[in-house]
């Protein structure tokens, strides 16, 4: 029954040049093959009888059962279960402020007010009273990450939350401390403060000028280029943040004729830095934002991951890291498998200034979703938090008839926010999603091993997921 299963879950590689191989799906395992391994373990994934394959293969039962036993003990060794650690939380999200100085025509968040009616920043009682109360739950936060709206318009705050973690962890169990922001203002005690915290920042530029002030504009209505690239060049010269920057491509780089390597290339020569955050647009809350994602998926067609995923391994060789469609090739390489389909509400929680917690940012402001203020209600004995998290702990792919048999279930990821605003429902039933996202992690895997049997790619591969592996605002 075991082997049964792990040949059930095997993925089988033929490059096509004499080189062979398998990938398992239970432990992330990357197996290389000779020539004959490979055509004994097609014909029983297949589900040949042993017998049968012997025969046909003109070898012997011992023969078919070694290499059954092989692949299966190196695979079952991975598999065993590591001992049950302490309660760790993956990310706790603040939301710092919600309101934005910016006007982004693609804005998913209306413009950081997530819908609510008052503006709010979150104040040291508010931080205070969410540390205590889910440090009284959780052994380790791996990560905080620090959102908005525009966090920096309450940067003071900043230094509240990193004071406050350094002396309330050990030294090696301070949360990682990341921030996502339009870097639009910066005051210079702000680049001391994270020099001096470690912070990491990921900032938001969609590339060369004309293009930028098309999309993200101030709120006074002009453009936003000049100041943000003037502070990303004051903040670099004294910390060497940021490490990553981040871009929003859209029909106004098709016109122009923009290539995501193009945008990529620009903001690494501009700014020296080689982290490059390339996202299609969305278009969740917003028609414009809708519009121009249509156009976009016309434009480029829905098949276009593998050429995709080829424009991104070069450029990694150019040093640049552009992260959106590296990310599948990641989890298979680091064996990040999910018996969700995203872990929102689960190893993730979003505060609000006020104290609202929510799943993530996404769900921000949308009522069924509400998990209760921790500052009234207190955290994991509120009513509202135990119904949404029991909600989402529900929502296993094993309990979706679509997924429970894929091949690619541990490595399938959706966005549950994405799909619960376009369908009312968090479980992607989309077969058409179901069939992309197959051939996508089918390419991937047949890079993936292509990579693995040459040494010089696959160390520079490694080193690089290996920087990003532990991103805070990813």
């Amino acid at each position: 029954m075991r082997e049964r299963h792990i040949l059930d879950n095997l993925k089988l590689i033929d490059c096509g040049d004499g080189r062979y191989g398998a990938f398992s799906l239970l432990s992330g395992i990357m197996l290389k093959l000779n020539e004959r391994s490979y055509h004994i373990l097609r014909l029983l994934v297949k589900g040949g009888d042993e017998f049968e394959i012997a025969e046909r293969l003109r070898g012997s039962y011992r023969e078919i059962k070694g290499v059954i036993n092989s692949v299966s003990n190196i695979i079952h060794k991975e598999q065993i279960a590591s001992p049950t650690k302490e309660s760790v939380l993956g990310k706790l999200q603040l939301i710092v402020t919600n309101y934005c100085n910016f006007k982004c025509r693609y804005c998913y968040a209306d413009g950081g007010m997530y819908h609510q009616q008052v503006r709010g920043q979150m104040t040291p009682e508010v931080v205070r009273e969410v540390f205590e109360q889910f440090y009284a739950v959780y052994h380790r936060i791996k990560a905080i990450q620090i959102f908005g709206g525009e966090p920096l318009l309450n940067w003071r705050i900043i230094d509240f939350i990193c004071n406050y973690l350094e002396q309330k962890c050990s030294k090696k169990d301070v949360p990682k401390i990341g921030m996502n922001t339009n870097l639009s203002i910066l005051p210079a005690r702000m680049i001391e403060i994270i020099g001096q915290h470690d912070i990491h920042l990921c900032v938001s530029l969609d590339g060369p000028q004309e293009i930028n002030d098309m999309l993200r504009i101030h709120r006074s209505g002009k453009g936003t280029f000049k100041t943000v690239a003037k502070n990303i060049c004051r903040l670099k010269e004294a910390t060497g943040q940021p490490d990553a920057l981040e871009v929003t491509y859209t029909m106004e780089h098709v016109k122009a004729g923009l290539t995501r390597r193009d945008v990529a290339r620009f903001l690494r020569d501009k700014f020296g830095v080689t982290t490059i955050l390339i996202s299609n647009v969305g278009d969740m809350g917003n028609p414009e934002g809708s519009q121009i994602r249509s156009q976009l998926l016309v434009e480029q067609g829905e098949d276009y991951f593998g050429e995709r995923l080829q424009e991104s391994l070069g450029l990694l060789h150019e040093g640049i890291l552009d992260f959106e469609p590296l990310k599948i090739l990641i989890y298979l390489a680091l064996n990040w498998g999910s018996e969700y389909y995203c872990t929102a509400g689960i190893n993730t929680i979003s505060v609000m200034p006020n104290g609202d917690m929510y799943p993530c940012q996404l769900f921000c402001g949308k009522e069924k979703f509400y998990m209760g203020n921790c500052l009234r209600d207190g955290i994991f004995d509120n009513a509202h938090f135990g119904q949404v998290q029991g909600y989402l702990l529900d929502m296993k792919k094993d309990h979706n008839a679509l997924c429970r048999n894929c091949f690619v279930k541990p490595y399938c990821h959706a966005c549950i926010a994405y799909q619960y605003d376009k369908t009312n429902v968090l479980i992607p039933i989309d077969e058409a999603y179901c069939d992309r996202t197959r051939r996508t992690v089918e390419v991937a895997i047949d890079t993936l091993f292509s990579m693995r049997t040459n040494e010089k790619i696959w160390k520079d591969f490694i080193s690089s997921i290996y920087k990003i592996a532990n991103w805070v605002y990813v």
